[in-house]
């Protein structure tokens, strides 16, 4: 935590660059998440709490959410939710049919500032005057 974008990247004698992101705090409550889930669902909380009647992963999820009130006993909870028998294809797919629907979810911090960086690398450069 709190390491420059330029502490984050390695870059090999050829030159090639690998930018590492790992969990980081969320905003909000500052719970620190310890999987791509719970911080997910950490960064869309109001989402999840809509979610309550869901079946399957999503639901159980959501439950967790709306149980634990204070980002101490949450971000326990989540972490228990998530190392037992949570069904991580379950979650993902059912939360692909409510983002292909329209439903909006933000992306965890640490992954949107990796894909930043990301497409930063990948822009052509403009070499020579030609375009």
């Amino acid at each position: 935590m709190g390491l420059s974008n330029e502490h984050k990247v390695w870059t090999s004698e050829s030159g090639g660059s690998v930018r590492f992101a790992w969990q980081t705090p969320v905003p909000e409550d500052g719970a620190w998440p310890s999987s791509f889930e719970d911080s997910l669902i950490l960064t869309n909380l109001s989402w999840f709490k809509d979610k309550v009647d869901e079946k399957g992963a999503l639901g159980s999820a959501s439950r967790t959410v709306t149980k634990h009130s204070s980002p101490d006993d949450l971000n326990k909870a989540l972490h228990k939710l998530l190392r037992g028998s949570f069904k991580k294809g379950d979650f993902a797919a059912t939360l692909l049919e409510h983002l292909s629907s329209g439903e909006p979810l933000h992306c965890p911090a640490y992954i949107s500032d990796a894909l930043t960086w990301l497409e930063e690398e990948l822009k052509p450069t403009n070499t020579g005057g030609q375009p």
